[in-house]
């Protein structure tokens, strides 16, 4: 994360709340048709030029075979073109193992537009990097388009897909299975594959932490993504010490609040701007009549004065309860908006910070004429990472995801004591880190203006770690603790029913990042939830984004949790945006 430096001449500081205006969901959706699908279980199916498996294959006996670098057994293509003109976007998924393979040598997925063109290169996979032999089987999801690459990838009536080998013998083997090619169509919203799930079974009555039935999770989703690109801003005022830029954007969080044409306003706060305060409203552009890209614009701006030394690194924002059982300061009714300044605590010269902050204040209500600028006021809970963490001496973490439970156990029996307005601080990484709590039992009644001083936070789950799996670009972008390495999680948010919850994992350069999804049923535990496995599905941007940097954020944009949005932070590199796109689910 970088900082700003500011001057000290003041021990107040004061920062900002970005407020977004976006636009709510199309007239139409997007479905993944599939083209072709071969598991190779009664013969080669749409491939041709092939040799036969030696049953070294991924799951199966059979399996296609590609090795050495020249010759027809070193590449495999589909034996009839496709046309795909009327698709928005290709993808291929398909599962591959190695064998024999050197460090340094690849294998590639080519895309042919026309049967007179030449190949192009879709994705180069090189071992040592993106594979080893070591590897039983390796999972790998493409997408590409004329759309994200204007000098390639032309959507023609006589494509083709190849897989190509380039080692250097005959025995050195990449076997494929599972290929599936398809289109992304543009359909009515009238389909049913975005339904919001209702409910979901209950978990099993012996409390074993497990994965939850997968009705609850995403199936997909729909990858051309809505781009909200931040717009410039000049610094009206140099002389303030004040860095009026959009460099870093570290977070996210979207409100029920619309205003009078449907368009939900969202809140934003930089880690690198805390000192300036910026507004932003979205309009959306088209291309051809579909809603492609758009841009921020201000709009509104709520501004917090801070007593502490300095707001160190403003990282996640959550919208919650502000309790769960009326107070003289807050009612069950009412939303609060939730600060977390609790990043950047590992940044030579400066000393880490043993204590970090949280802050709480009733989200404002937006009137007819729209969000108005305002001082809001705001609590503010002090704490520290306590039992269940590594306690040594000069050992902090730094954390960059935070939510808020929305609802709490609401069946059965809470011998969990969990409570809708529980908050949740996540570790970025470190086999000592985890989750930790901060029940609402102890800010319920925390009112504008005062101060929870030095609450120790309690370790409840431990390193979250999901499965290692590799979407778009095949490199092991989560990682076990057990490995000796963890995940580096960015951005955190609770769907509004409670029964699911997305974690933001820093991908590899080009990846985009990954978002894990975990089920959770409404008798259990966020505890429970995080200790079991995510769904199966992982979002990610990856293909046609790479030029954006730091995906720091997620965050859901409406209540039932169709539609999600990434935020990349860039570091200078990019301009700062947004991406939505919707999920899908089991029909109700």
């Amino acid at each position: 994360m970088k900082l700003v430096q500011v001057s000290l001449r003041t021990c107040v500081g004061y920062t900002f709340l970005w407020i977004l205006l976006l636009r709510v969901s199309t007239a139409v959706s997007l479905v993944w048709t599939t083209i072709t699908y071969d598991d190779f279980q009664d013969g080669w199916g749409n491939f041709a030029t092939v040799a036969d498996s030696d049953g070294d294959a991924t799951w199966d006996a059979q399996a296609l075979r590609i090795q050495n670098n020249s010759g027809n057994r070193s590449s495999v293509f589909l034996s009839t073109p496709y046309n795909v003109a009327a698709f928005q976007d290709l993808r291929v998924s398909f599962s591959y193992h190695a064998q024999d393979m050197e460090d340094g040598e690849s294998f590639l997925l080519e895309y042919l537009p026309t049967q007179s063109g030449s190949w192009q290169v879709v994705k180069r996979y090189v071992a040592g990097i993106d594979f080893s032999n070591s590897d039983r089987s390796s999972l790998s999801i493409i997408t590409f388009s004329h759309r994200m690459d204007e000098a390639m990838y032309e959507l023609t009536d006589a494509a083709n897909i190849r897989f190509r080998c380039e080692a250097s013998s005959s025995n050195d083997f990449v076997f494929l299975d599972e290929i599936r090619f398809q289109g992304l169509e543009i359909v009515p919203t009238e389909s049913p594959s975005t339904t919001p799930p209702t409910s979901m079974p209950l978990r099993n009555p012996t409390n074993t932490p497990t994965r939850a039935v997968e009705v609850n999770c995403p199936l997909d989703r729909s990858f051309i993504p809505e781009k909200f690109e931040m717009g410039p801003y000049a610094d009206d005022n140099p002389n303030d010490a004040v860095e009026d830029d959009l460099f870093e954007i570290s977070s996210i969080a979207y409100s029920e609040q619309v205003d009078s044409n449907g368009l939900r306003y969202a809140y934003m706060v930089s880690d690198k701007e805390q000192y300036s305060l910026k507004v932003i409203r979205f309009t959306a552009n088209t291309i051809n009549g579909n809603p492609i890209n758009g841009q921020g614009f201000g709009v509104a701006a709520y501004t917090l004065f801070t007593e502490e030394p300095l707001n160190d690194d403003w990282e996640d924002i959550s919208l919650g309860p502000c309790t769960d059982i009326n107070t003289t300061s807050y009612t069950t009714d009412q939303t609060c908006i939730y600060i977390g300044n609790i990043g950047n605590n590992n940044r030579p010269p400066k000393p880490q910070r043993e204590n970090l902050y949280i802050y709480k204040f009733v989200e404002p209500l937006i009137g007819s004429d729209g969000p108005m600028d305002q001082i809001v006021q705001f609590a503010t809970i002090e704490f520290r990472y306590g039992n269940g963490f590594d306690q040594s001496e000069g050992r902090y973490y730094d954390a960059e995801a935070l939510f808020v439970d929305w609802t709490g156990v609401v069946e059965g029996n809470n011998n969990n004591d969990e409570n809708q307005g529980d908050i949740y601080v996540s570790t970025k990484g470190g086999c000592s880190g985890g989750v930790g709590k901060i029940p609402v039992s102890v800010h319920r009644d925390l009112g504008a203006g005062e101060l929870l001083s030095n609450f120790s936070m309690a370790r409840v789950v431990g390193v979250v770690d999901v499965p290692i799996i590799a979407e778009n670009v095949n490199v092991q972008i989560s990682r076990s603790c057990r490995d000796g390495w963890f995940g580096v999680w960015t951005g955190a948010d609770m769907r509004r029913d409670g029964q699911l919850i997305a974690f933001n994992l820093e991908g590899a350069p080009g990846s985009g990042g990954s978002v894990y999804f975990f089920p959770r049923a409404s008798n259990q535990s966020v505890r429970e939830a995080l200790s079991g496995q995510p769904c199966n599905f992982v979002a990610t941007l990856a293909i046609g984004l790479e030029d954006e940097r730091k995906y720091e954020a997620v965050a859901f944009v409406d209540p039932a949790g169709i539609r999600l949005a990434h935020v990349s932070e860039c570091s200078g590199v990019c301009t700062p945006s947004v991406f939505e796109y919707d999920l899908e689910y089991i029909p109700s």
